[in-house]
């Protein structure tokens, strides 16, 4: 009897060491699960946190955003032909304007003149460079007398960047036949053509007059030698009440632009330059 007792305590007592020891591991691989776990919400936390920038990273990225927009230059507002001289002529921050013309490109207030206009107008735009205008009004000399002048020299003296010649129509009209004219001009300008060689040369015509006749035929000859010798020319017309529009009379005193017609003429070419 007390053998068959001894028997049974100490199967009952190894059943209980089994037992136990298989429950301990159990619960230490649900410890071990769930530190699993948790180590996986932790990381994967983390990540998102590092996948979204915080209010401060925002902040200094909108900084950065703002200092390089600083760095980009500013845009200059000029544009047309004007920019093109710019970004031709305007390295060394200068752009040097040359006007040769009849007594038309000139008033007795200098400042008034259209081409003095222009160039107050065209250097409003011209904001990165110093623009400088030289006038040469050769008065009332005709063509032929101009090529034989030194005038011719006086032009290409100044060495400008850019040439506006408004042809001397208005001093050859009843003087000159308009082939003549324009055989006389094609001289003068090759003689530019070898001084200025880096320039570039404009043609237009003279203020326009009321009651024109034979003076339209004087521009249409022109416009046709600028497009055939690859010349700009820039038509200023358009701007001035028609030839046979009385009211251009306000604009012209004595064949020539009054202050009105100067102002008329400066806003005219400034459109044509800058667009």
């Amino acid at each position: 009897m007390k053998t068959t007792l001894f028997i049974s305590t100490i199967v009952l007592a190894i059943i209980l060491i089994i037992g136990g020891h298989y429950y301990y591991q159990q619960k230490l691989q649900t410890i071990a699960d769930d530190a699993n776990q948790t180590d996986v919400d932790v990381s994967e936390e983390e990540m998102r946190d590092n996948e979204q920038p915080s209010d401060e990273d925002e902040a200094l990225d909108n900084d950065d955003s703002s200092e390089g927009a600083n760095d980009q230059p500013t845009p200059t507002s000029a544009s047309g032909k004007l920019s093109e001289w710019i970004n031709q002529y305007g390295a060394d921050g200068t752009l040097n304007i040359a006007v040769l013309g009849s007594t038309s490109i000139t008033l007795d207030n200098a400042e008034d003149s259209w081409p003095n206009l222009l160039a107050a107008s065209l250097q409003s735009s011209a904001e990165d460079v110093q623009l400088t205008m030289n006038i040469v009004d050769v008065d009332r000399l005709n063509t032929f007398e101009v090529a034989e002048s030194d005038h011719i020299d006086e032009v290409n003296n100044l060495q400008p960047d850019v040439l506006l010649i408004e042809p001397f129509l208005l001093n050859d009209n009843g003087l000159l036949m308009k082939e003549d004219s324009i055989e006389m001009l094609g001289r003068i300008l090759s003689s530019f053509e070898v001084g200025l060689e880096e320039t570039e040369i404009i043609l237009m015509p003279g203020n326009p007059l009321y009651g024109a006749e034979y003076y339209l035929q004087q521009n249409e000859a022109l416009e046709q030698f600028a497009e055939q010798e690859g010349y700009l020319f820039v038509d200023h017309w358009f701007a001035w009440p028609a030839t046979d529009d009385p009211d251009l009379q306000n604009y012209i005193d004595s064949a020539r632009p009054n202050e009105q017609g100067h102002q008329l003429w400066a806003e005219a070419l400034y459109e044509l330059l800058t667009n």
